[in-house]
């Protein structure tokens, strides 16, 4: 019987260990940021953009897209313009899904 007991203890605490330990990683979010640096690099483009929740992050935009995210990058930081991302910033380079200048 207490075999039975401990066992159940034991699939309760790793059932419970792994609700708890579910990721928790932020999900794409919008941010308004401002251009700090733009160009190409090792096979990518990236652009290094500051906001309110990161500061001089790099940011890795999409082969697809490449040109035009660039050019509105550099556009607005020449202007000293800011810009509004979608991007999950809790990662580590993370790519930007869609890129706008702001007035």
């Amino acid at each position: 019987m207490i075999t039975k007991k401990m066992c159940l203890l034991v699939m309760v605490v790793i059932l419970a260990g792994a609700y708890f330990a579910a990721d928790a990683s932020a999900a794409p979010d919008w941010h308004i940021c401002t251009v700090d640096a733009a160009g190409p690099g090792w096979a990518s483009i990236y652009v290094q953009l500051t906001s309110s929740v990161f500061s001089g992050k790099w940011f890795i935009i999409p082969v697809e897209n490449g040109k035009e995210i660039l050019a509105t990058a550099l556009t607005a930081m020449s202007n000293g313009m800011q810009v509004m991302i979608w991007a999950d910033a809790t990662l580590s380079n993370p790519p930007i899904y869609t890129f706008y200048m702001l007035k």
